[in-house]
């Protein structure tokens, strides 16, 4: 059986299903399905550059953003 995906919280909708941003009130959790092919090699990564896989990601998301706003 498949998991299902939790609908995305924003803003305030993450303080009432009582999910309160520790940093601020502009930090926003998500949620990421990977095959575990490439969460192991995620993880991998993240040990061969001594970063944590958040830092990974918003890396390469900052990256994405940058390019399409060139």
């Amino acid at each position: 059986m498949e998991p299902k995906p939790m609908p995305p919280l924003f803003g305030n909708d993450a303080s009432r299903m009582g999910r309160t941003p520790t940093v601020s009130d502009d930090v926003v959790e998500i949620g990421l399905l990977l095959s575990s092919r490439r969460a192991e090699a995620l993880l991998a990564l993240s040990r061969q550059r001594h970063q944590t896989v958040g830092h990974i990601i918003r890396g390469l998301i900052d990256q994405a953003i940058a390019t399409a706003e060139a």
